[in-house]
């Protein structure tokens, strides 16, 4: 139940205007929404136009695949058009 109250936190400061790009010691925060293996997380980043360098996408990726268990995350950031 936190869960989804996490979720719905960070989906309504992003849809506030909250910047997407934001991060937390010094890597982009949708890297922490990965290690935390949560795809709904990751979705809201994605919607709210998160945008990273080259080097930080592929980082995003090889971090999708070492931390999930199925390939819910990398589907969505190939989904997405990363």
């Amino acid at each position: 139940m936190e869960e989804d109250h996490s979720i719905d936190l960070v989906t309504l400061l992003l849809q506030r205007g909250g910047d997407p790009n934001t991060r937390f010691n010094d890597e982009p925060l949708v890297f922490e929404a990965i290690r935390q293996n949560d795809p709904l997380l990751v979705e809201a980043f994605l919607v709210a136009g998160v945008h990273l360098s080259v080097d930080e996408k592929e980082q995003t990726y090889k971090l999708a695949e070492a931390r999930t268990v199925n390939a819910g995350i990398s589907n969505l950031l190939m989904q997405y058009g990363w």
